[in-house]
């Protein structure tokens, strides 16, 4: 992404920060309790109003929610056109 204004910028900045804050641990987190709950419980649907329930009705669907927000944060951050993360402060310095 071109940084040319400070809107770019800060839709850049703000972007960013929350796939590595947000997109990336809740991916992970999701992912892991998805596969913790197949192997204990199979694939029976979710009894009780849970955050997993949310994104799928079954520990699957949650799988692949989860997976696929893993698989985005971490293709965003480190190989998208050299990877944001890895190009962020480069990126941040030359606009200051």
């Amino acid at each position: 992404m071109e940084i040319n204004t400070w809107i770019d910028f800060l839709i850049y900045v703000t972007f960013t920060l929350s796939v590595l804050f947000v997109g990336l641990p809740i991916g992970a987190r999701l992912s892991y309790y998805s596969i913790k709950r197949l192997f204990v419980k199979g694939n029976s649907p979710y009894s009780r109003e849970t955050v997993a329930k949310q994104f799928g009705k079954t520990p699957i669907e949650t799988l692949f929610v989860g997976l696929f927000m893993l698989v985005v944060s971490i293709w965003y951050l480190f190989f998208d056109r050299g990877g944001a993360l890895l190009t962020f402060y480069t990126k941040v310095a030359s606009f200051v």
